[in-house]
């Protein structure tokens, strides 16, 4: 607690020592002002000033006619590129970089036409200075220039690469150059006042240019809140959002640690408002780059994965990025981290280390579930009118091995994480084995479960989209399939989940082939190979038609099955697809029907005729009564005898 409290009071007092010493070059900036000024006036009189001049302005002369000769050659390329109409927000992006690439093959032929003139000059002492820092001072500028109109494209809103309204990417794009234009005063003309000797002046300057950016980045927050769209509730006015307030305060307290002297807190706090609204943008970059309107219609779930990985990458792009450039402003060799002597250092070490295995993984883990994905995405319907597709294997195995996959990945880099820690896993490894010990014994059932299960999925029972029907009596439609159990939707709609262990025997009725029979009555007077015939002749219809012929394995076919009294009943039967005896039935059904009408034949009433004599009287008159089937006839007439 004292060493904390030692620090802190060094804090403290180095705090209050940076407010007396910018008290200080506040007073004495105006001597230094003066100075300066004496200073350029006898350098500008002087030969030595003259000449230097001289020498820049050649150089000037040099560099802006090389970029002048560049684009007369290449600019009817660049205005092709900004009239051309792209077709896709990845065509966009294609145009934008060839566009910035032309645009900084100029710039770079200005720098380094200028730099390479400069060896070519006898510089007078401290002049050379000043132009390489002039030269550094606008490649600054107009590269963040190139960079700005890359993205915001204020000019050309067809090469736009962010979801920005035109008023609202030109009002950006003059924040950021205003932003760029006080940074690069206060870093390159501080530089050149310092090198001149005014050092209280280039101190003030500083300061100007940290609290000019501050209040620019203030006024763009608080544009941005009112700008923001306000949903009213029950007739109010809903509050702003608390994101222009936490902005607020993040811009003065970075500020405000500057001031104190915290140059490495402020420059890192800025990295990581850099690195996050950098994520933020690339994701709404990534997800319009790699969705068009033709992919979108066509496949969404390839336009989602490739975006996810994309994004994932790009995230370890700029995480890593940004913690290179936090290590070189606290002066930390990554690579020595881990074995200094420094507890800190270690520690920092190892939780970059850990960092970067979990981005890792994330990548790992985002490619991984994008092939799975993908290639679910392209087998197509699972189930194909009550029986399984023929991606169904697939289909029903993917899911688990991506379920599985992602398991274990993560388990090891979890594991692997907290070794990185300096956490012994080791412990924990035997732990964990004597508590599946335990779960084994004491959830048997689960294991039985899980094992038939795999056993189930390695001989290929069943699959997702087929019907079957466990030895418990419970029957439907494969639906989903689980470590542990299936779902079963009944035709009648109930959902049931059958535990693999408790399943039994499967019958799997979408399989291959089925075969279907029906019987039909005739009246007991037909000629059984008339009807044989008749509707061997319907089955050879069926078969000409392009949709019945394509589910019937075996066509139509029929003969007598038995004879009852007053009628005939024959069997007919047939094998098509899984799923298609229905609808072949009833085709069967009506163009049989059909066929008898054009015969001059029925199917049989199912009557009997009963003959009753009356008695008791000299003439038999013999009465014929037609019953039900069934019916016995001491019912209609009893004592009667029936013949």
């Amino acid at each position: 607690m004292n060493a904390y409290m030692m620090h802190l009071m060094a804090a403290l007092s180095e705090a209050g020592g940076r407010i007396w010493r910018l008290a200080d070059d506040l007073l004495g900036a105006p001597a230094d002002l003066t100075g300066l000024w004496h200073h350029l006036t006898r350098l500008v009189d002087s030969d030595v000033g003259v000449r230097g001049f001289t020498y820049m302005l050649i150089l000037l002369v040099i560099g802006v006619g090389l970029e002048w000769l560049f684009w007369t050659y290449a600019l009817p390329s660049r205005q092709a590129i900004e009239a051309a109409e792209p077709e896709t927000p990845r065509r966009a992006l294609v145009l934008g970089l060839q566009r910035l690439g032309l645009r900084f093959a100029g710039l770079l032929l200005f720098v380094g036409s200028i730099v390479a003139a400069t060896s070519g000059f006898v510089w007078p002492p401290g002049i050379q200075d000043v132009v390489v820092t002039l030269t550094l001072a606008i490649l600054t500028v107009r590269f963040a220039g190139l960079v700005s109109d890359f993205f915001l494209a204020p000019r050309t809103p067809r090469l736009r690469l962010l979801r920005m309204t035109p008023q609202a990417a030109k009002r950006a794009s003059k924040g950021v150059a205003a932003v760029v234009y006080v940074l690069a005063a206060g870093i390159f003309l501080a530089e050149l006042v310092d090198h001149a000797g005014a050092v209280h002046l280039a101190s003030i300057i500083r300061v100007a240019a940290a609290v000019l950016t501050a209040v620019l980045l203030l006024g763009a927050i608080a544009a941005q809140s009112r700008a923001r769209p306000r949903v009213p509730r029950r007739g109010r006015r809903l509050p702003a959002s608390p994101l222009a307030f936490m902005g607020s305060c993040f811009v003065l307290g970075v500020l405000a640690l500057w001031l104190i002297g915290a140059d490495r807190a402020a420059a890192s706090l800025i990295v990581a408002a850099v690195v996050v609204g950098a994520e933020v943008v690339l994701r709404d970059m990534v997800e319009a780059l790699t969705r068009s309107d033709e992919e979108a219609s066509e496949d969404d779930t390839v336009a989602a994965v490739v975006s996810g990985i994309v994004l994932r990458l790009m995230r370890l792009l700029v995480a890593l990025v940004g913690l290179g450039i936090g290590a070189v402003i606290w002066g930390v060799p990554i690579l020595a981290m881990e074995g200094g002597d420094s507890m800190g250092g270690r520690l920092a070490g190892r939780i970059l280390g850990a960092i970067a295995l979990l981005l890792i993984t994330d990548v790992i883990w985002a490619a991984a579930k994008a092939a799975i994905d993908t290639k679910l995405s392209r087998l197509g319907p699972m189930a194909l009118e009550g029986r399984a597709g023929p991606n169904a294997r697939l289909g029903t195995l993917l899911p688990l091995l991506r379920k599985g996959f992602g398991i274990t990945l993560w388990t090891l880099a979890l594991l692997s994480t907290l070794s990185i820690l300096g956490i012994e896993i080791t412990p924990l490894l035997a732990g964990a084995g004597v508590i599946g010990i335990a779960l084994g014994f004491g959830a048997q059932t689960l294991v039985r479960d899980m094992l038939s299960g795999m056993f189930f999925l390695i001989e290929d029972v069943f699959r997702v989209g087929e019907y079957i029907e466990s030895g418990t009596n419970i029957k439907g439609t494969v639906e989903r399939i689980t470590l542990r159990s299936v779902a079963l939707r009944h035709h009648n709609g109930p959902l049931y989940f059958v535990p693999y262990g408790g399943m039994g025997a499967v019958r799997n009725n979408s399989r291959d082939w089925v075969i279907e029979k029906f019987n039909i009555p005739l009246p007991h007077t037909v000629d059984i190979e008339t009807v044989r015939k008749l509707v061997k002749k319907v089955g050879q219809k069926m078969l000409e038609e392009p949709e019945l012929a394509a589910v019937i394995n075996e066509p139509l076919k029929c003969n007598i099955y038995r004879i009852e009294p007053g009628l005939k009943i024959f069997r007919c039967k047939f094998q098509s697809l899984p799923g298609q005896q229905f609808t072949v039935r009833a085709q069967a059904y009506r163009r049989i029907e059909t066929a008898l009408k054009a015969a001059g034949l029925g199917f049989a009433d199912n009557a009997q005729k009963l003959l009753v004599e009356h008695q008791g009287t000299n003439e038999s008159a013999p009465e014929t009564i037609s019953t039900l089937a069934g019916v016995p006839p001491s019912m209609l007439n009893p004592g009667a005898a029936a013949t």
